[in-house]
């Protein structure tokens, strides 16, 4: 194997390494926190609902925002 391809091959095993050791250690904290995310996923189907209502498409309700908001 060629020096170069040598680095090249130890750089992506401590890359894969480091990257398996994050993806235990955030499951090993306990359940990951999506709360941040569904608000924004709530916000952008607000939004997407009031355009679609513009093209006479029914609204979603605040209900079922709420509940994909949990």
């Amino acid at each position: 194997m060629a020096d170069n391809q040598l680095v090249i091959w130890k750089r992506s095993l401590k890359f894969s390494l480091i990257a398996i050791v994050g993806l235990e250690m955030t499951s090993a904290c306990g359940q990951v926190n999506y709360e941040e995310e569904r608000r924004q996923l709530v916000e952008v189907l607000r939004a997407d609902s009031r355009i679609a209502e513009e093209y006479g498409a029914p609204p979603v309700s605040e209900e079922t925002l709420a509940v994909i908001g949990k």
